[in-house]
């Protein structure tokens, strides 16, 4: 029964946020569906790798897409009457996260709320579709390919889809920059986002983030020392707050609106306006323009010389190169 389930899982394309940027490179409004930024695994900190499968899957390196020891253990724990554990593995958990995508692209409301139900449902119909999913999935892809996957997809609260995204969200740096508390606290927070969220409940996020110190020290992954400093060190967030999601949130508003209205109203970007609307908060893509920022803040000290916010009239300028 188990070898006759559907083994071939289509993965649809993660929401990405797509950027728009000056003549120059820098950056002028981001949109985005899901406060994204896909990353390769090369650019995630080794200790960050370290951390998740220490606190997520121990095994992840020696079993296949199923973990006999830990599926085992559960569906003992579960029979005995106890609460019904997991015992998934990390390639499970993607495998998971993949079905919860899909289902929240279909359009229909009552089939999407169905396939969101499926996913998410506890019982061993769900687990066994997606232990076959699994299997299959360790076949096709390599452990670093199935990782890099994981740390892409993973939400990690407050907004932050994605290990490098989090990493910007509560430490402003770049993923390949966490150190050793800060990733043991990033690993700590897949497993429930909003109770875990430091943002919200950092005592439970400094508990958390311990238990995961403590796993690595037991599985050999750091020095007891450094493992003892990080227990010791506070949670020393530096929140991003403002994660910037339309033209409103930077400057030169009304550039940045004319430029959307362009890419809102042009069929280079999709055969209707949802299609456009769907690819620029999912799409990840980069828009670079003609703004130049040096000369439009030359432009807009010039008219704010002679025109007053509350003068009314309307000002225009003229550049010319």
């Amino acid at each position: 029964g188990f070898e006759s389930l559907p083994a071939e899982l289509r993965i649809p394309q993660l929401p990405e946020r797509s950027r728009i940027l000056a003549s120059d490179g820098s950056l002028i409004a981001t949109f985005f569906y899901e406060n994204r930024e896909s990353i390769p695994l090369s650019q995630v900190a080794p200790v960050m790798r370290k951390a998740i499968v220490a606190i997520e899957d121990s095994r992840f390196y020696q079993h296949g897409g199923i973990d006999l020891k830990g599926t085992l253990r559960a569906f003992v724990n579960n029979q005995a009457g106890r609460d019904v554990q997991g015992g998934s593995t990390l390639t499970q958990q993607y495998v998971k996260q993949v079905l919860l995508l899909k289902a929240e692209q279909i359009e229909d409301p009552a089939k999407r709320a169905k396939a969101m139900r499926a996913a998410v449902e506890q019982s061993y119909s769900r687990k066994l579709r997606e232990l076959r999913y699994a299997v299959a999935i360790e076949e096709k892809y390599t452990k670093r390919q199935i990782l890099e996957r994981y740390l892409n997809i993973a939400y990690f609260g407050a907004g932050a889809y994605g290990v490098e995204a989090a990493a910007r969200r509560y430490f402003r740096v770049h993923a390949s920059e966490l150190t050793l508390p800060q990733a043991a606290l990033l690993a700590g927070i897949v497993q429930q986002p909003t109770a875990y969220d430091p943002t919200r409940n950092p005592d439970a996020a400094l508990q958390r983030r311990n238990v995961v110190l403590s796993r690595i020290q037991d599985l050999g992954l750091a020095p007891p020392g450094e493992v003892a400093t990080a227990k010791a060190s506070p949670l020393d967030l530096r929140e991003q707050k403002n994660l910037g999601n339309g033209c409103r949130d930077f400057k030169a508003p009304f550039f940045c609106d004319y430029v959307l209205k362009t890419i809102l109203n042009s069929d280079v970007f999709g055969a209707t306006k949802d299609d456009r609307v769907k690819l620029l908060l999912r799409g990840g893509l980069t828009i670079t323009t003609t703004m130049d920022p040096k000369a439009q803040k030359a432009a807009q000290q010039a008219l704010t010389e002679y025109v007053n916010p509350t003068d009314e009239v309307a000002s225009a300028l003229v550049s010319v190169e």
